[in-house]
């Protein structure tokens, strides 16, 4: 569940009654598209206008809407690629609330999907003819770290793509660190959270190399430590929306929130069923892999095609149907096959068939790395020394900072099982220091202490 007790203070500011005449009215003054070929002949506005609150929380699979009429029955659809994979109905309030997926609100029937970005929600009025609505489509915002301070900064690297996977300009997001304590600390802050926009000046595209397409860089300056301390401690936040209204309005949000679970909202609601790939058999792809085995689950599909994409342009992906048992599924690749890939991440894409047509799903990223890191260095040699010595180990230049070092002083082979190397080694006896590099995906540099690689005999008296 959230941290918070509030649905979301961009919702909760204002709340509106709106009229059907009133509603018409907006939803003329909206684009018009056509959201699913099943309803051709409806008229859906994306995204929904003011006063109209239409909000998609992708990581609880939670959505809302509100300032709509009062006291009316709306439909509810989660659609990807033209296919519904989510319905649910419900009453709204006398403001014109209604929640799918949260304590106070309805469920989703039979099961709870699993919202993507891309995804769109679908909100017409039941029994209504002809057919009428609004829909907003759920934007790939999302932060990669919780953040760092430097200096009197905290730091919070995240994404922002809009709904078809392009870079969202960053005028239309907001990046936020909520935490109820800002306003009980011995400094306190008056909000319960801390915001960067590209209004302040607090959030900038980030153009460091290697950054992925839609990166970006919220800064948050705070005075005082444990107001820092506080933000690091906080949930990070990211919002994003389709468009912004010439008075400011927000329209067609989607909230990303840090470490919510998706899945039911609250007791009663059914379990999530995605269309995803959840899991793979080994942790990585290393030095001496027989293939890999992808699984996951499938709901009602009654095809799956798995491909694994390292996103090189001259890689021809190998692709496979998997194999389906019930609601789950498994696509078995051959070391052959994996090894055509480059190393880096690879990602396992789903194709799931299903009565509408064909749909995409959760994706899983597994490391390949099939070269062993080269040896750990040391900035002591081999010798006899008159005094204790303090040994420090560090990577060869060009090795990956993910990589890890660990060490042993008693001439045994190290291991993941071995002390890790944080600080100088303190050798004050004659000792066989041995010492291995391992990698993110596993693999090991060799560690020989008859060609003197990785291994260091320091006596000392």
């Amino acid at each position: 569940m959230s941290r918070d007790n509030d649905i979301h203070p961009a919702i909760r500011r204002r709340r509106f009654t709106l009229t059907r005449r009133r509603k018409a009215t907006v939803a003329a003054a909206a684009a018009i598209v056509v959201i699913s070929p099943a309803l051709a002949a409806a008229d859906i506005a994306s995204p929904p206008v003011a006063p109209l609150e239409v909000v998609v929380f992708p990581e609880r699979d939670f959505v809302v809407t509100e300032g709509g009429p009062g006291n009316t029955t709306l439909d509810f659809a989660i659609i990807r690629n033209g296919v519904t994979i989510g319905t649910a109905s419900g009453t709204t309030d006398a403001a014109g609330l209604l929640e799918v997926n949260h304590p106070g609100g309805v469920c989703w029937q039979g099961v709870t999907p699993n919202i993507m970005a891309g995804d769109v929600l679908q909100v017409t009025e039941q029994g209504v003819t002809p057919v009428s609505g609004y829909a907003v489509r759920t934007q790939g915002v999302r932060a990669t770290n919780v953040g760092e301070i430097v200096g009197n900064t905290v730091v919070v690297h995240g994404v922002a793509l809009n709904d078809a996977g392009n870079p969202l300009p960053l005028n239309r997001v907001e990046q936020r660190i909520v935490n109820p304590d800002f306003r009980d600390l011995a400094n306190p802050l008056e909000r319960r959270d801390i915001r960067a926009t590209t209004d302040d000046g607090n959030l900038k595209p980030d153009n460091s190399p290697g950054a992925p397409p839609g990166a970006f860089i919220a800064t948050h300056t705070l005075q005082f430590a444990d107001q820092r301390q506080a933000a690091l401690a906080g949930q990070t936040r990211v919002l994003g929306w389709m468009r912004t209204a010439p008075n400011g309005d927000r329209l067609g949000i989607t909230i990303w929130e840090e470490d919510e679970l998706g899945g039911p909202g609250f007791g009663g609601c059914p379990q999530r069923a995605d269309y995803a790939v959840t899991a793979f058999n080994r942790p990585s792809i290393k030095i001496g892999h027989n293939g890999l085995t992808v699984s996951g689950t499938s709901n009602d599909a009654t095809d799956v095609q798995i491909t694994l994409v390292d996103g090189a342009a001259k890689t021809t992906n190998p692709s496979k149907a998997a194999t389906i048992t019930g609601s789950t599924f498994k696509a078995a690749f051959t070391r052959a096959q994996v090894n055509r890939l480059r190393d880096g991440r690879i990602r396992a894409v789903g194709s799931y068939t299903v009565a509408g047509g064909k749909i995409d799903g959760v994706v899983k990223t597994i490391v390949k790395d099939l070269k062993a890191p080269r040896p750990a260095q040391s900035d002591t040699r081999s010798g006899v020394y008159q005094r204790t010595q303090f040994v420090s180990l560090f990577r060869a230049a060009g090795e990956a900072r993910t990589s890890q070092i660990f060490y042993t002083t008693n001439g045994r082979t190290p291991g993941l099982g071995s002390l890790k190397f944080r600080r100088p080694v303190r050798i004050s006896s004659t000792h066989t220091l041995r010492a291995v590099v391992v990698d993110q995906a596993g693999n090991k540099s060799v560690s020989n202490c008859k060609t003197h690689v990785g291994c260091w005999r320091i006596a000392i008296r």
